[in-house]
């Protein structure tokens, strides 16, 4: 819950309306929301968004003003790919089409031993973030195919 004044609220409806991108509207539509009384749970639900990123919306407002909340502080980690190895995956996604993650992985596993490691550790950050594949199973994958096919430990699980 969260009580604003008349003036916020009118402050808020403004930066709204002027609103470009979605995610901030939403964030801002959240304390409006709120300001009626619905619970963060509810917000969530109407927004499709986690209710803690409701209350964390709430709690930034509260600290930091309105304007903080059109702002994008998502800053990104360095790359773990080199500029050579960025290039030649820039060329593989330019030249073919992959439905999943299933086929980079494939295309992976082709490349000399020395660069497989630096592409699965991009390859990693990367489907942690896009939520493409569960990194155990491309452990598990890369492990079973390529450290220890002779020794028969693990079996290779169908993807």
């Amino acid at each position: 819950m969260l009580k604003l004044t008349p003036q916020e609220r009118e402050e808020i409806r403004q930066m709204h309306r002027s609103c470009r991108e979605r995610k901030y509207a939403d964030k801002l539509k959240a304390l409006l929301l709120l300001d009626k009384g619905f619970s963060c749970v509810d917000v969530g639900e109407m927004l499709l968004l986690d209710d803690d990123t409701i209350r964390k919306y709430r709690e930034q407002y509260l600290n930091l003003g309105a304007a903080s909340l059109l702002q994008d502080n998502n800053r990104g980690k360095a790359s773990y790919l080199n500029s050579k190895q960025l290039e030649l995956l820039n060329q593989e996604l330019e030249s073919n089409t992959y439905a999943d993650s299933k086929g980079i992985i494939v295309w992976i596993s082709l490349l000399p031993q020395a660069s497989r490691f630096w592409f699965l550790l991009f390859f990693k950050s990367s489907i942690n973030l896009l939520n493409l594949f569960h990194y155990k199973d491309l452990l598990h994958y890369y492990i079973s195919n390529f450290y220890l096919p002779q020794a028969g430990r693990l079996r290779p699980r169908s993807f």
